[in-house]
């Protein structure tokens, strides 16, 4: 978010139009360009652990997978999730010809050559991850039919996560398609289809970010219950301000027609 907040957002205001161009040859604009395929490997990696770890968990329970898994290096994992994405995209950052096109606009240019290699990072990494997910699901999801007769509460929960993972995959699946329409329209030009689809990036990573949260509401009762009843009481609490402020009126109107009267 900070990130996004510095580069993205601060790029929009008129106050930092010079600062961001006067820069752009400080591996600002490149990095405006790398920043979107460093966050979509970013989270696919966290995705992907994620994803493994819940296989292990229940599919291999007991084995010396699950022992590593839950011993106290579980740390080399949060290592691993952020430096592997950095070294990853390393290709991308070492480049100096991006530029941005107008000091008003700053829309990052940068060469097709650039621009297709970045894609098919993109792809190469996203493909594999997603073949993972799906087998790992598959299997968990085996697993939970296989123990149906003996469904408890953590199966069943389970249950709801496999169900909230679907909609992770209609987001891989834009990302992939995504990335494969970048690299074509980037092998004809960098300009035009390119750069307004790296628009719609926003709104495709926005849904990759945002899919599991709202799968857990769509799947879990509990969780609906209790926004609703948050809802509900600040409903409440603004009808009853609302209340007590149309009441403190009435009465200061009254106070001051009595006053009035007596005048």
């Amino acid at each position: 978010m900070i990130n996004y907040f510095f580069f993205i957002t601060l790029k929009t205001i008129p106050l930092f139009d010079e600062i961001f161009w006067n820069l752009q040859d400080y591996y600002i604009a490149t990095w405006c360009f790398a920043q979107y395929y460093y966050s979509l490997v970013l989270r696919t990696f966290g995705i992907l652990l994620l994803t493994v770890y819940r296989y292990i968990t229940m599919c291999q329970e007991g084995s010396f997978l699950e022992h590593i898994m839950n011993s106290k290096s579980r740390w080399v994992l949060v290592v691993l999730h952020w430096f592997l994405p950095s070294a990853y995209i390393l290709p991308l950052l070492c480049r100096q010809n991006v530029l941005f096109n107008d000091p008003k606009e700053l829309d990052v240019l940068a060469d097709k050559e650039l621009i297709s290699l970045a894609n098919i990072l993109s792809i190469s990494f996203v493909v594999p991850a997603f073949t993972v997910c799906i087998f790992c699901y598959a299997a968990i999801i085996k697993f939970i039919l296989d123990l149906r007769r003996n469904f408890n509460g953590s199966l069943r929960r389970e249950r709801h996560v496999c169900i909230q993972m679907m909609g992770v995959f209609i987001a891989f699946a834009l990302v992939m398609v995504y990335h494969i329409l970048q690299y074509q329209f980037s092998l004809e030009s960098n300009m035009g289809p390119v750069i307004e689809m790296r628009k719609l990036y926003i709104l495709v990573s926005s849904f990759l970010s945002y899919v599991t949260p709202m799968m857990m509401v769509i799947t879990m009762k509990d969780l609906r219950r209790k926004l609703n009843i948050m809802y509900g009481q600040r409903k409440k609490r603004a009808f009853v301000s609302s209340v007590a402020a149309v009441s403190t009126q009435n009465a200061v109107h009254s106070f001051v027609k009595r006053s009035t009267r007596k005048d």
